[in-house]
C-alpha cells in the first residue's frame, strides 16, 4: 500500500468526521508503518506523521484537534470546521445518493420512492452512527440523535399523526438493512 499525503489527509478526515472511530484510525497508521511504502521526497516526514497517529491510542500522547489541525497542515492542507444546530445536521447529497441506490437495488424504500409519501419519516443509520429522521422527498435530515429513540421522540414530538418508519439496524439470515418497519 502506498502512504502518500493525500491517504493520510483521508484518514484523518475521516476520523475527524466520525466515519472512522479512534481504533479504526491507529489500526490502520500500525499497518501502514508496518506494510507501507512511504516514496517520495517528503517520505521520512510522512513516516512520522504516521507514527505519531499510530500512538493516539496511548494515553500519554493521544490526538487533539490541534493536533490533527497540525498533521493537516504539514501534509499541505487545512482543516475547517462547521458549526451546525443539532436538528440541521447536513447530509450530503452523495450519501443519499448512495442509499437510494443502494434501497433500488434491494428493494427497500428509497428517497426517490419516497418522495411520493411526504408526509411519511424514515428514520435511518448515518455512516457517523447516528441517526437521521427525514421527510419523504427531503434533501437533508430535519431531526438528528445517538438513537432510534431519540429521533421517533423528536419526530412525534413535533409531527404527532406522521407515520414513521425505521430501518433494520442489523443484518440477519431473514434481511438486511434495505427493510423496514413501522415505529
Amino acid at each position: 500500500m502506498r502512504i502518500t499525503n493525500q491517504v493520510v489527509a483521508s484518514k484523518l478526515s475521516a476520523y475527524l468526521q466520525f466515519r472512522i472511530k479512534l481504533p479504526q484510525l491507529v489500526d490502520w497508521a500500525e499497518n501502514a508503518i508496518m506494510e507501507g511504502e512511504f516514496g517520495g521526497k517528503n517520505s521520512h516526514a510522512l513516516a512520522e506523521v504516521v507514527g505519531r497517529i499510530g500512538l493516539a491510542d496511548v494515553r500519554e500522547f493521544g490526538l487533539t484537534w490541534e493536533d490533527c489541525s497540525g498533521i493537516l497542515n504539514a501534509l499541505g492542507y487545512t482543516a475547517h470546521v462547521d458549526i451546525i444546530g443539532a436538528n440541521q445536521r447536513p447530509l450530503g447529497s452523495s450519501y443519499w445518493r448512495e442509499k437510494a441506490a443502494h434501497y433500488d437495488t434491494h428493494g427497500g424504500v428509497s428517497t426517490k420512492k419516497a418522495a411520493a409519501n411526504k408526509d411519511h419519516y424514515y428514520v435511518e443509520r448515518r455512516p457517523d452512527g447516528y441517526y437521521a429522521g427525514i421527510r419523504g422527498g427531503a434533501e437533508r435530515a430535519g431531526f438528528t440523535g445517538p438513537t432510534q429513540e431519540s429521533v421517533i421522540t423528536q419526530i412525534q414530538r413535533s409531527k404527532p399523526d406522521a407515520p414513521i418508519h425505521v430501518e433494520r439496524v442489523r443484518d440477519t439470515d431473514r434481511g438486511g438493512r434495505d427493510k423496514w418497519r413501522s415505529a
